[in-house]
């Protein structure tokens, strides 16, 4: 959420990540999914899950979010993959990406007053 109540809205937390690091201090909240319970949360308190086996056919790397860091080290101990908090996560997937050098092909992030 940006000022003036204007909404933008990406695909994943992937997508998310690099958009949020893109805005910066422009973004007033960010908002996800909790991957296990389907519950709104908090995009900057929320912990991130990669490198995980199971795949969810999104954009890559994947990332998934969990409230809390205990469900995400659960998750983690049975498919695989490193918990990273906010921060981190939006840091590491812009190395991976700029490594990479392929844009996310979700780089078009939708827009609206809601």
């Amino acid at each position: 959420i940006l000022p003036d109540h204007h909404i933008d809205t990406a695909c994943c937390a992937h997508c998310g990540l690099l958009r949020y690091r893109e805005m910066g201090e422009q973004v007033i909240q960010a908002i996800c999914y909790d991957f296990l319970r389907q519950t709104t949360i908090s995009g900057r308190l929320a912990w991130y899950v990669m490198g995980t086996s199971l795949h969810m056919g999104c954009c890559q790397p994947q990332v998934l979010t969990f409230e809390r860091k205990e469900h995400a080290e659960k998750f983690v101990k049975g498919f695989g993959g490193t918990v990273h908090a906010f921060r981190e996560a939006m840091e590491i997937i812009h190395q991976m990406m700029k490594r990479e050098h392929q844009p996310c092909h979700h780089q078009s992030f939708q827009s609206g007053n809601h």
